[in-house]
């Protein structure tokens, strides 16, 4: 039998090849995506390596990891290395993971982001998916990869273990996607001759018949010491590739020095390695000798800062050699570890300590760890933290606080309840968990709509709290549930968060403004909208999309409420397109039912059906309830002002079991009106009394009064100006000047009545003035001239004794001039007083005085 040789001073081979036939294979294709599939060492990664460094060629390279199983991970991943070649194009996928309550359930919303800000991809470059197949094992992972794909214009090279389950078999066969598979990337006796020269050569024939042509084997062979093949053995001929490479991997091991042997084994455990990371775990001395010997081997790849441990060298060194770590070691261990927590590489912290044993840094890093991965939406990776610390019993209150987070995220709020409750009875007192668990409480108390509840676990946290950003955190939760529960405290706890006139933070001073103007709609008044105004300024320094659109969704409504139509339109638009750029799905629901009722204010009310329908089929797509009940009472609101009385009251309303008390009252008082305009005056005025019973927000207060003013119209009671007049008053002081638009639209004598109520005349006229309904006074068979100069409605004879008052001439003397007796003139003199809306001669000299002022003109002719 041939002996097997060894040299004992190797020199450095070859271990790395261009492969002309699988480049032009490459090349030869024109689709989109290309794929490397093969198990490992087939020599994937270097045939990309090579490929995309051809001129005229650029790549963009992701390389997957286990924690890249995470969709959070993942997208932010490619997104963050799509924008070394697209400055900004990771801004609004980050910013949608920061608010995503699970990121696992929103693949399609992140990849559609990422996907829009990919459209300026360029033609030439391709994004190197690496290792794809440690993402592919959760398949929210491939569904990210396969929409982003589907949706963008990026030219994806992806080199994997298997292929992707998105992937078709047809799609190959027509040419849609290149595949090169294990049999095309197996060397070839001329690929493997070049790897097996000199000394080796006379082994190329016989090892690539036994290897099936695995590359792994081949450089392997071609830096071992192993020179020929006993290829008259039996037992060695017939084995498997596998243990081929066992036989090699052993032969390459043993040639190293113990040093290096030992600092394979080291590197080895980083999942993430670098420079600094080898400095960590080998030392500064040692590192450059270790990693200049292990690259000439071929088992350590450099790109760029990164070391690449090829997978099968790491397998080799897990499965063949016991580690026992010494004391330094060990030491270094720790220092990796900890270094990996400094740069928030928490997968990597993660796996180095499995890897190790290493559990006692788990309770050194395992609250900021959750804290952070929870900020970025990286729920997959907290349920590995959650598993390795449910071995450590120290770590259960930090783990249940954690499982809290995720169960609230994913709307198992129940869960959440328990756990919170838990980490809060076990707890020490003045721990930081204290104050995450009473907080986590009243959030799922707050969501599931048990105010009192919350209330009182939010109170709880600002007692516990240990430092003032807990504090206001607190405080935020107390306001939220104080202003569903209506309760006056509400507005002092809003006093207390108001933020300091020169502080820098624009998310609270929009976050403030947001609330402040939900406050007022909650308790009958909007305030002043110059805050809101001022903090819509500065939404373009606001990161978080959440708080974005709750802000324009609440400004957008409170600007359309107060008539301000076109401001709301605009509002209400630039809600929406932030709320899709976002994917805020509760953002479109409201801005586009808040856009409807800006532009039925406008009249223009076949687009605001069709904005209300859009909103709607947001709303039920959701789930949101509160959504659907809110389309419908804007959609009745519409239909009146149309005077589609009919189909207003063929409308079904939407479920309302679990109604605010704000949204029974409105959905309500909304159909009152309804029935009002229907003649239906009994029903109407029953159902609009109860209406504001439990609730104070603004629309069934004020709807409540514009039924009443309505009924009293239409059945020409005593009280009908006193009605329209309250009507007027109502919807003025509390901002809702919109619900008066709608009452005198779908009831048009309401409006007319007080235009003949001198008191009333000047905000009627305001308000038909913001909604362009100036051409109803025609129907009224007065002009605006007239409106605004009541002298012009009096007859030429009451003009005469007007201005023969005006100058002070008694009525005896006016009798006189005009030869009429004084009793007329004193009738003509009532009705100019009633026209003109004063009670005496001196009001009127007065108001005459007033018009000249304004007249300079009128004023000269009369001196002259």
């Amino acid at each position: 039998m041939e002996q097997t040789v060894r040299k004992k001073k190797p020199r450095q081979r070859r271990i790395i090849i261009e492969r002309p036939r699988l480049i032009k294979a490459l090349d030869s294709s024109k689709a989109r995506l290309r794929m490397l599939v093969a198990p490992a060492g087939y020599g994937k990664t270097t045939l990309a390596e090579q490929w995309t460094s051809k001129p005229g060629r650029n790549a963009v390279w992701y390389q997957c990891r286990n924690a890249s199983a995470d969709v959070a991970v993942l997208s932010t991943g490619v997104a963050d290395e799509a924008a070394t070649l697209l400055p900004g194009c990771n801004r609004r996928l980050r910013e949608r993971l920061l608010a995503s309550r699970n990121p696992a359930d929103e693949i399609d919303i992140l990849a559609e982001i990422l996907a829009e800000d990919l459209l300026a991809w360029p033609s030439d470059t391709w994004l190197v998916v690496d290792d794809y197949h440690l993402a592919a094992r959760l398949p929210e992972a491939e569904r990210f990869v396969e929409v982003l794909f589907a949706r963008s214009p990026v030219n994806v090279l992806l080199a994997s273990r298997q292929r992707p389950s998105w992937v078709s078999g047809r799609d190959i066969l027509y040419g849609d996607v290149l595949e090169l598979n294990q049999t095309e990337l197996a060397m070839i006796h001329e690929e493997a001759a070049q790897l097996l020269s000199g000394e080796h050569a006379s082994m190329t024939s016989g090892l690539v018949a036994l290897a099936n042509g695995w590359p792994a084997v081949l450089a392997l062979a071609g830096v071992s010491e192993v020179t020929s093949l006993p290829t008259d053995d039996p037992a060695w001929t017939d084995r498997p590739p596998e243990a081929l490479y066992e036989f090699f991997a052993e032969e390459v091991y043993r040639g190293l020095d113990q040093a290096t042997q030992s600092g394979l084994v080291m590197l080895a455990l980083a999942p993430r390695l670098d420079r600094q990371v080898a400095e960590h775990l080998l030392g500064a001395r040692r590192v450059d000798d270790v990693i200049r010997r292990t690259a000439a081997l071929g088992i350590i790849h450099i790109r760029s800062n990164e070391l690449l441990m090829h997978p099968l060298a790491r397998k080799y060194v897990e499965d063949r050699v016991r580690f026992a770590p010494k004391s330094h070691q060990w030491r270094a261990i720790r220092r990796t570890i900890r270094l990996y927590a400094r740069r928030r590489d928490w997968n990597s912290a993660l796996e180095l300590i499995e890897r190790t044993g290493a559990r006692s840094e788990l309770v050194n890093i395992m609250p900021t760890a959750v804290r952070d991965l929870l900020d970025n939406g990286r729920l997959a990776s907290i349920e590995q933290w959650l598993r390795a610390a449910s071995e450590v019993e120290d770590l259960r209150p930090v783990a249940n606080v954690a499982a809290a987070e995720l169960a609230l995220r994913q709307g198992q709020l129940v869960v959440a309840e328990t756990l919170a409750r838990n980490t809060v009875a076990h707890a020490e007192p003045g721990s930081p968990l204290m104050f995450r668990g009473l907080f986590l409480a009243g959030r799922a108390s707050h969501i599931a709509s048990r105010e009192l509840e919350a209330l009182e676990f939010f109170a709880n946290a600002e007692r516990v709290a240990t430092d003032e950003d807990q504090r206001r955190e607190a405080l935020w939760g107390k306001l939220m549930a104080a202003t569903a529960l209506e309760r006056d405290e509400a507005f002092d706890l809003l006093e207390l968060l108001a933020p300091k006139p020169r502080q820098a933070n624009p998310r609270e001073h929009v976050r403030y403004a947001d609330k402040e103007l939900a406050l007022g709609l909650r308790f009958g008044a909007i305030p002043s909208l110059e805050t809101a105004r001022n903090a819509e300024q500065l939404l373009p320094l606001v990161a978080d999309p959440f708080v974005r659109c709750s802000f324009r969704s609440v400004y957008s409504f409170a600007l359309a409420l107060s008539a301000y139509y076109n401001e709301g339109e605009r509002a209400a638009a630039a809600l929406i397109d932030d709320a899709n750029a976002s994917r805020v799905e509760f953002g479109l629901t409201y801005g586009h039912t808040t856009r409807a009722l800006a532009l039925a204010g406008l009249r223009r009310f076949d687009e605001a059906h069709e904005h209300l329908d859009q909103a709607f089929d947001v709303a039920r797509r959701c789930g949101d309830a509160y959504g659907e009940q809110n389309v419908y009472a804007a959609r009745v609101r519409v239909l009146l002002q149309e005077q589609r009385f009919v189909d207003a009251r063929r409308l079904e309303p939407p479920d309302l079991s679990f109604a605010l008390p704000s949204m029974l009252g409105e959905v309500a008082a909304t159909r009152a009106l309804a029935y009002a305009c229907l003649g239906r005056l009994d029903e109407a005025l029953r159902m609009a009394e109860s209406a504001p019973a439990n609730t104070r927000a603004i629309e069934p207060a004020v709807l409540a009064v514009a039924v009443k003013a309505v009924v009293d119209v239409k059945s020409r009671g005593g009280q009908a100006i006193d009605s329209a007049t309250s009507l007027l008053d109502r919807a003025f002081s509390s901002g809702a000047v919109d619900l008066f638009v709608t009452t005198y639209r779908a009831s048009p004598d309401v409006a007319g009545l007080l235009l003949t109520v001198p008191a009333c005349i000047e905000r009627t006229m305001f308000a038909l003035a913001r909604s362009g309904d100036s051409a109803l006074l025609g129907g009224f068979g007065v002009s605006p001239e007239e409106i605004y100069d009541p002298v012009s409605r009096l007859s030429a004879r009451e003009r005469e004794i007007y201005d023969l008052v005006c100058r002070g001439v008694p009525n005896r003397a006016i009798a006189k001039e005009l030869f009429i007796s004084e009793a007329t003139v004193k009738v003509h003199v009532h009705h100019i007083f009633d026209k003109l809306g004063v009670r005496s001669r001196h009001a009127l000299a007065l108001t005459a005085a007033g018009s000249r002022a304004f007249n300079p003109e009128d004023s000269m002719s009369e001196s002259s």
